[in-house]
């Protein structure tokens, strides 16, 4: 918890530790503190004295009396804590109310008092005492209030989610940076000048960290008569910026910056603090590279520990909840204000607590991709963000990066920005980083000093194909997705001397850098916005089959309903829901593997494939679903599993001992002898990891399980299990089912000879020997026979259904490989294949950071795919994969289920219509073998239970899923709000949307219409209009985006101008169902998604609302995920978007002109003079001492930035595990500071907030 003040003259826990000259001595560092003189922590003696009235101490802090209202006591005014609710407390001593601009604990100072005055300047005299070099004025803008306390008014444009307790729910002219405020900063200047010159001549200096607009920051630079701060914070790159920003946004905002900048003071560049998310998460892992690079511009530089690194967010749960400004938010809403997630101990290795301690616990979780993402990895990587860092900090100790002009320019389509650093002496490079996710070719032509030169890459990101060393054309330098390059000419001399680290950080191939991917869920590698709509499927002609058309249902057996109180769920529990279902619009469910099992892996280790397992119930509870759901319309497919069974199947029991005919009913093989003993057949391994072969001690051979030990693999070269497969599937064709969904189809053969599969070229960097991703599984999946197989199904299928009742029985298959490969599914020129191929594009090519481009590639891709009369299908999660509402934010779920309105055949995975979100799952808890086989330590990368979790019902016990408070897997603990009957109830809510959008596939036009797709608002709006001839138009827009635009449709011929109105909103969108809308201007909410159309609004959409907040909708607005990473990879990792303030897209500059915003020191001079400002050219490394060492307890500071100003659903979604950089998995221990912190530089400050705290 972030702790206040209760002395400021000590350290907890003792001051001895404290050296600031030894640490200068021996390190040249310098050493910057936390000065915090805005409140003391109520324990404080002055504040206790206070209360009691004890003089000199009576008015050392603020105190007023209350105003009696409706005869009651209230607080003197309507001022609002920083962490929500009234800034005013009472005092049942002193019968007065203590302002607390922050926590109750925090009382605020009052520095009208000049013995407060006397006393803070005398802290600043000890501690400078102590030979600190300076000091962060944390707070500072609320030092002084207004005297005559009015009340503040309120903010005119609050977000949709603040609450009137919320602090931005106020505009804070009387409590943020008044005169007096900047007046006694010029004091404090004036106090640490005069130091310097009486001690040793070396400047100490002040920084502030006021976040209001840069014209009030300005100020602090001091007037014509006074010096104030040495370096007010430049927070532009914190609130302006986000992963969607331009290169034109990126310069406006350094314009904005240099045009309030005094002349003759330093500028300088902070890209994340311990208030902020992380750059890793806000930007994405790939971008840090670049992000740093920004440190290339002239002045100080300021880094958060860990963004060397690219550390992501950790999540934290609100058990875990150290910041009061979340705790005071409460469990509902904890996640929109918690800092918690960028605060966690930093990585050093892969031992316990990743180095950070050796204790059993820490104060914060520690993030589980510490495993590899750690410095020791990196520092032994060939590439890593850290080498890149490091090279940066050497690079900037060059004259030219010191004192050299700077320009600016957007590039590409505004996706690339570039700036240029130069001296007269004709030193100079340039700097070009990839804010895209495709593939560039940059022409640098327009740069005059560069042209006729030989130019090299002087510095290479970590996730360049381009190596450090190459020499470029000019006129075409590729820049991969996210890369960043520094570019030199050949007139600086002896580069490689100069440039140390050059050695560390040269890659000899590409292939080791193509592993760095944004995540395991990476959009197409060379997305590109067309110019126009692009027709991607015509009007559908003919009669449509039912599963054409269906809204298919999936449903995890042991996670919908449990009817008997056992904690799992059953058959009658999902007979007691089909009415549900029914009204939702649900025409066909899906189930999971009902059939007998020891439930190994979750029913899918099957030892009877014709009785279904006791904990669901009988073949008399299967009959009831049948009947009862074909009663109301609903179709019923099951899973169908033919690959493997269980070990403890009849036929496998049989198979051990030789009994025929079952002995070849399994792939056996005899292992080969080598020094080290009978070892298995070849290299193959399980999906689960681990060889593919267990030896069996009675046969004495191996067998083959692609999966868990416990799912032998069935021999489908013996005809007779073909015919026992085949026979299963007329058993359940028997009982009625209307289908089948063919699971793990593309393991069912493989190559007749057994050879070794070849290595990945390109595994993922926490990927080990024995994970499954290390081989090309080129002879196990996929193959003809397999392919064939499926085509001798589909005509069982075809001649049961003939032979019936014409009914057609569907066919689903889950090939997971590539799009053509999928293709061979469908069928050929001869034979019909699967009904329904499934398309994973949309889990396997997207994610957070996907651009509306990126959607209309998986879209085209597709279509491309899809043969003549061949129909498509949708589906955005499954049992297998993390929720979408993690994946992609909760507030892009509406959009996201409006892509079912696309021609084809919509799956969707119980849970994706309330946006339900992944449940942590600890490894104790873990059921997933895939997990369990990884270990506690790598647990997290593999499982698949955060997404198996039970069905949120109501708010009652266990979500009304069972009435056992003991569930097979834990209950999501935001199931008190998100639930079905909150959402029923809601007016707006995800589930609402969901059925209207059902409602809509049974509309001629969204059945047969054409569709055309485009990307719109600079790539952040994805549109696809829907047509068919004398039927209404519909058009959906969905902005991926995390600000407010104005789509305009116009450019679609055939849309109606007039008479379009919105059929349907999204919970989260401001516009409300039914306006009627402009075409050329119809606004469209951060992450809101709405359709279009020239009918009536369906009567189950018709709602009129406004304004949406998550007051209105706590169900659908309030709980959002975050990270681990490994992204988060990435994820996989999984990463976060951040709440933040995003400025306008903004016209992007001519790629003709560039603007030169800082001038070369001494220009007409040949010797260059360096700054007399010891923060001129620093570089600063801000480490927050509860994260870094043990030494210190924690203490947190409170923050002095804005308040989110955007629901933060990419922020605080929790990333997907990350595609790391090809690091070493080697046990590398070594954790010294110094190391860390080795970076090639003349001075460097540390900021250490080191006042003693009251736990």
């Amino acid at each position: 918890m972030t702790t206040p003040v209760s002395e400021f003259l000590l350290i907890e826990n003792i001051i001895d530790d404290f050296s600031s000259k030894n640490c200068n001595a021996e390190t040249k560092l310098k050493i910057i503190i936390d000065f915090v003189p805005n409140h003391s922590s109520n324990e404080h003696v002055w504040f206790q004295n206070s209360i009691a009235r004890i003089e000199p101490y009576t008015d050392y802090y603020i105190w007023k009396d209350g105003i009696v209202s409706d005869n009651r006591l209230q607080p003197p005014n309507n001022w609002l804590s920083v962490f929500g609710d009234s800034a005013w407390t009472w005092s049942e001593q002193r019968q007065q109310y203590y302002l607390h601009q922050f926590h109750t604990s925090q009382p605020d100072l009052n520095f009208r008092n000049p013995d407060v005055v006397t006393e803070m300047t005398n802290v600043l005299k000890f501690w400078l005492d102590q030979e600190v070099d300076g000091f962060r004025i944390c707070s500072v803008a609320h030092l002084f209030e207004d005297e005559d306390f009015f009340d503040e008014p309120r903010n005119a444009n609050p977000d949709p989610y603040i609450l009137e307790t919320d602090y931005d729910y106020l505009e804070h002219i009387y409590t943020t940076d008044r005169d007096e405020t900047v007046d006694i900063v010029y004091q404090w200047r004036t106090v640490v000048d005069e130091h310097a010159e009486q001690s040793d001549g070396q400047a100490r200096i002040l920084i502030t960290d006021s976040s209001a607009n840069q014209n009030v920051v300005s100020r602090y630079f001091g007037n014509q008569t006074h010096q104030g701060a040495h370096v007010p914070l430049n927070f532009a790159m914190i609130t302006n910026l986000t992963r969607l920003s331009s290169a034109s946004s990126y310069i406006n905002a350094f314009n904005e910056w240099f045009a309030i900048l005094p002349e003759n003071r330093t500028s300088n560049w902070i890209l994340g603090n311990h208030d902020n998310t992380r750059i890793a998460s806000k930007f994405g892992l790939n971008r840090a590279d670049g992000l740093n690079m920004l440190l290339l511009l002239r002045g100080t530089t300021f880094t958060y520990m860990g963004e060397e690194l690219a550390l992501l967010d950790t999540e934290v749960s609100f058990n875990d909840t150290q910041d009061p400004h979340a705790i005071n938010a409460g469990p509902d809403r904890f996640q929109l204000f918690t800092r918690d997630p960028a605060r966690t101990p930093y990585q050093w290795d892969n031992t316990s607590l990743a180095g950070f301690s050796t204790s059993n616990s820490s104060w914060l979780p520690v993030n589980d991709n510490y495993v590899f993402r750690n410095l020791a990895v990196q520092k032994t990587a060939e590439r890593s963000n850290y080498h890149t860092y490091q090279a940066i900090l050497q690079l900037r100790q060059r004259e030219c990066i010191k004192y050299g002009t700077t320009q600016f320019l957007s590039l590409n389509s505004d996706m690339v920005l570039a700036f240029t650093r130069e001296i007269l002496s004709g030193e100079r490079y340039a700097v070009i980083i990839n804010l895209g996710l495709g593939q560039l070719i940059v022409d640098l032509s327009n740069l005059e000093t560069f042209v006729n030169e030989d130019v090299y890459v002087f510095l290479a990101s970590a996730n360049s194909v381009i190596n450090t060393g190459s020499t470029v054309n000019i006129s075409a330098v590729p820049l991969s997705a996210n890369a960043a390059l520094v570019l030199s000419t050949r007139q600086i001399e002896d580069t490689t001397q100069q440039l140390s680290t050059l050695d560390t950080i040269t890659t000899p191939s590409i292939t080791s850098t193509e592993t760095v991917t944004e995540t395991a869920t990476s959009t197409p590698i060379f997305p590109t916005i067309p110019d126009r709509p692009i027709l991607v499927s015509g009007e559908i002609t003919g009669n449509l089959d039912w599963w054409q058309e269906a809204a298919v249902y999936q449903i995890y057996p042991k996670s919908f309903q449990d009817s008997n109180g056992d904690g799992v769920g059953d058959l009658q529990g999902i007979i007691s829901r089909l009415e549900h279902l029914s009204d939702t619009g649900v025409t066909a469910i899906w189930l999971n593997s009902l059939l007998a099992s020891p439930q190994v892996d979750g029913g899918f280790d099957i030892s009877n494939f014709t009785a279904v397992d006791p904990i669901f119930g009988t073949l008399d509870d299967f009959a009831e679903l049948i009947q009862e759901a074909h009663n109301k319309e609903i179709r019923v497919i099951i899973d169908f599993v033919p690959n493997h069974s269980s070990n403890e199947h009849v036929w496998f029991q049989n198979s051990v001992a030789r009994i025929e005919p079952y002995t070849d009913y399994y792939v056996w093989r005899d292992g080969i002898t080598l020094d080290n003993g009978i070892q298995p057949p070849n290299n193959w391994l399980s999906v689960f990891g681990g060889s593919a072969w267990s030896w069996n001690e009675q046969r004495q051979q191996y067998y083959l399980h692609q999966f868990d030990t416990s799912q032998a693999d069935l021999n489908f070269r013996n005809p007779a299990v073909v015919s026992e497969i085949t026979n299963v599937l007329r058993f359940w064709l028997d009982q009625g089912v209307d289908g089948f969904r063919v699971s793990s189809v593309a393991h069912i053969f493989e190559d007749v000879h057994f050879p070794d599969e070849p290595l990945n070229e390109s595994p993922g960097p926490n990927v080990l020997e024995t994970d499954y991703e290390y081989l090309q599984h080129i002879y196990t999946t996929d193959l003809d026979e397999t392919i064939d197989i499926v085509y001798q199904w589909r005509t069982l299928l075809d001649e049961y259904t003939a032979q019936l009742d014409v009914q057609t029985r569907v066919l689903v298959t889950d090939s997971a490989a590539s799009q053509d490969v999928v293709a061979r599914y469908f069928g050929n020129q001869t034979h019909q294949g699967a009904h329904l191929p499934l398309n994973f594009g949309l889990i396997a090519k997207l994610g957070q950071p996907s651009l509306a481009s990126d959607y209309i590639q998986v879209l085209t891709s597709w279509f491309a795919t899809l043969p003549e009369n061949g129909t498509s299908n949708w589906i955005l999660g499954n049992h297998d994969e993390r929720r979408p509402a993690s994946r992609f934010g909760t507030n892009r779920v509406d959009g996201l289920n409006m892509l079912h309105l696309l021609p084809g055949t919509a799956f969707t995975y119980m849970g994706e219509e309330l946006a339900l979100l992944d449940t942590e799952i600890s490894f104790a808890d873990t059921q997933d073998p895939y997990a369990i086989n990884a270990g506690p330590d790598r647990y997290s990368l593999f499982t698949r239970d955060p997404a198996r979790t039970p069905y949120h019902w109501d708010n009652s016990t266990s979500g009304g899923f069972s009435t056992n408070e003991s569930t097979w897997l834990p209950m999501n603990s935001n199931y008190v709000t998100r639930n079905l009957i909150a959402q029923i109830a809601a007016e707006r809510s995800n589930f609402n949307t969901y059925k209207s959008i059902l409602k809509l596939k049974q509309s001629q036009t969204i059945k047969r219409g054409a569709t055309h797709i485009w990307a719109l608002n600079n790539n952040s709006v994805l549109v696809f209009i829907r047509q068919l001839q004398d039927e209404p138009v519909y058009a959906v827009a969905i902005n991926l985006g995390l600000v407010t635009v104005s789509v305009n449709f116009s450019q679609f011929s055939g849309l109606p101008s007039e008479g379009m109105r919105v059929c349907l909103a999204s919970a989260n969108a401001v516009i409300s169902t039914g306006t009627i809308v402009n075409i050329m201007s119809v606004s469209l909410s951060a992450n809101a998604a709405v359709v279009l159309c020239n009918s009536e609004v369906p009567e189950t959409t018709t709602v009129s609302i406004t304004t949406t907040t998550v007051a209105d909708m706590p169900s659908t607005t309030v709980e959002l995920s975050t990270e681990t990473p490994t992204t988060s990879p990435t994820p996989v990792h999984t990463e976060s978007e951040p709440p933040t303030t995003i400025p306008p897209l903004n016209t992007t500059p001519s790629t003709s002109t560039t603007t030169t915003f800082s001038t070369t020191m001494n220009a007409f001079s040949t010797t260059l003079i360096p700054s007399t400002e010891t923060s001129a050219t620093s570089t600063t490394l801000i480490i927050s001492t509860t994260a870094n060492t043990t030494t210190v307890p924690s203490t947190t500071v409170e923050s002095s930035t804005k308040t989110p100003t955007i629901l933060p659903t990419m922020a605080t979604d929790k990333p997907e595990p990350e595609t790391e950089p090809d690091y070493s998995e080697e046990n590398t221990t070594e954790d010294s500071a110094s190391a860390a912190v080795t970076t090639y530089i003349s001075s460097l400050l540390i900021i250490v907030p080191i006042w003693n705290i009251s736990l």
